[in-house]
């Protein structure tokens, strides 16, 4: 109770008539504003990325997945970590997600690129 007593006393002497509302510097709020804004940027640019490297991923480089996939297999099958037969492909859908992943990266990188050379 003493410490709630402490915080109303400072909260008086500091001028704050309504403790529910804090308000910010304007500097604070168009800051927070334009880093808002920059999230939604960057998240709309990275779900386009990784809309994008699924179809990069599966026609330009559908020969490069299906190699490294099979390798994953056979290295499964050795190992005894699981089974790969003709028909079941355990690590296509891991080596596809890795892949993704990286030419997402990639994207993201040459987009942040080409607009940092347009701003300088």
């Amino acid at each position: 109770m003493s410490v709630f007593f402490i915080f109303y006393e400072l909260s008086n002497s500091a001028g704050a008539l309504n403790k529910s509302v804090v308000t910010l510097p304007a500097k604070r709020q168009e800051g927070l504003i334009m880093l808002h804004a920059k999230l939604k940027n960057n998240i709309l640019i990275g779900l386009a990325c990784l809309i994008a490297s699924f179809f990069i991923v599966l026609f330009p480089l559908g020969g490069l997945l299906d190699y490294l996939s099979q390798a994953s297999n056979d290295f499964l099958n050795r190992t005894g970590l699981g089974f790969a037969d003709g028909e079941a492909d355990p690590s296509f859908l891991w080596v596809l997600g890795g892949m993704m992943v990286v030419v997402t990266a990639l994207l993201m990188f040459i987009i942040r690129k080409i607009c940092s050379l347009k701003r300088a």
